[in-house]
C-alpha cells in the first residue's frame, strides 16, 4: 500500500469506533497506565526479509524513528506502548531510509483505533504476493497456565480459515499426532486494499489441562473433537520477544516472569522457521512468552 493512500484512509481509520475493540483494563502487559494501548508486531511473511517498524498517528507527519528494528521472519516485538488512537503501521525493509526520508513504504496498514489498556497483535503477512497486516486483539489472561491462539495464516495456507488449537501432554509430538481441540482460531482480519477493517479478531485465553514438564502445542483443520495435528511446537522452543532465543529449557509453563504464552500459526516455506521450530505442510507454530 502506497503512503500516498494514507491521507485518503486516515479519515476512515479515525472514524472507527472504540466500541469495535473494547478491552479489559486489568492485567495489562508491561504495567501500562493512562490513555495508551499495548501493540505487538509479528513478522509472519516468509521470504520477505526483516523489517524496521514505525507508527504514524492518523493525520500526523511521517515518522523518522522506528519503534523496532530488524524484525526477522518468525519473530515478534514485545508489547509496545502506543497512544489509544488510530494509527498507521509502517514497515520498511530493514536498514533502509525512514518513510519520512524516503516518502515510500514497503508496507503501510491503517489500524482501527486502539482502546485504552487493551492489547493487540499485528502480524505482517504475505497474502497472495501482497504484503498485508492481520489484526488480533489479545484478551487478558484470567488464570494460571494459559495460552492465546492466533491463526495468522493466509488463503494460500493448508490451514483452514478457522483452525483448531490444542495441546498434547508430551514433549515434541510430531505433526499427525491426534489432539483434542481446545480453542477455535479464525484468521486475523486483513487490512486489505479497501481501507481499515472495523474490528480485530479476538484471541481469548485458553487453559491448558493438567500436565508436567514439556508439552506440545498443536493446530489442525477440525474445530471440535479429536483431529491430527497439521503443525506442532514443543513448549521448550517458545521464543522470547525480539528474537529467536528459546529460554524455557524445561518446557514447564508458565515460563518464569511470564503471564502466559501466545501461539501463532503462520505461513512458512522450507524445513524450519528456526532451530526446533519446524515448517510442516506450509504451516508453522511459533510461540512467544508474554510478560506480566
Amino acid at each position: 500500500m502506497q503512503l500516498s493512500r494514507i491521507a485518503a484512509l486516515a479519515a476512515v481509520a479515525g472514524a472507527l469506533s472504540l466500541a469495535a475493540c473494547t478491552g479489559s483494563s486489568s492485567g495489562t502487559v508491561a504495567n501500562v497506565s493512562g490513555n495508551t494501548a499495548n501493540v505487538r508486531i509479528v513478522n509472519g511473511a516468509p521470504g520477505q526479509g526483516s523489517f524496521d517498524i514505525y507508527f504514524q498517528a492518523v493525520g500526523g507527519a511521517l515518522p523518522s524513528s522506528p519503534v523496532a528494528t530488524t524484525l526477522a521472519y518468525g519473530t515478534a516485538t514485545d508489547f509496545l506502548t502506543q497512544p489509544a488512537i488510530g494509527e498507521n503501521l509502517i514497515a520498511q525493509q530493514a536498514g533502509t531510509a525512514s518513510p519520512g526520508a524516503s516518502g515510500r513504504a514497503t508496507l503501510s496498514c491503517p489500524l482501527p483505533q486502539f482502546s485504552i489498556n487493551a492489547k493487540y497483535s499485528v502480524v505482517i503477512v504475505n497474502n497472495a504476493g501482497t504484503l498485508d497486516c492481520e489484526l488480533f486483539q489479545d484478551f487478558d489472561y484470567n488464570a494460571s497456565t494459559q495460552y492465546r491462539a492466533h491463526n495468522a495464516t493466509t488463503s494460500a495456507s493448508a490451514l483452514a480459515a478457522s483452525a483448531g488449537f490444542g495441546t498434547i501432554p508430551s514433549a515434541s509430538a510430531p505433526p499427525g499426532t491426534p489432539f483434542t481441540v481446545q480453542a477455535v482460531g479464525p484468521r486475523g482480519n486483513l487490512v486489505g486494499t479497501s481501507g481499515a477493517p472495523t474490528s480485530y479478531t479476538a484471541a481469548q485465553p485458553n487453559s491448558i489441562p493438567g500436565f508436567s514438564g514439556s508439552i506440545t502445542f498443536a493446530v489442525g483443520n477440525a474445530t471440535s473433537g479429536t483431529t491430527p495435528a497439521l503443525a506442532t511446537l514443543d513448549s521448550r522452543y517458545i521464543f522470547q520477544p525480539n528474537g529467536t532465543t528459546q529460554p524455557n529449557t524445561t518446557g514447564a509453563l508458565n515460563f518464569t516472569g511470564s503471564a502466559g504464552t501466545s501461539i501463532f500459526a503462520i505461513d512458512c516455506t522450507g524445513a524450519t522457521v528456526a532451530t526446533n521450530v519446524p515448517c510442516s505442510g506450509g504451516v508453522a507454530l511459533v510461540g512467544y512468552t508474554d510478560r506480566l
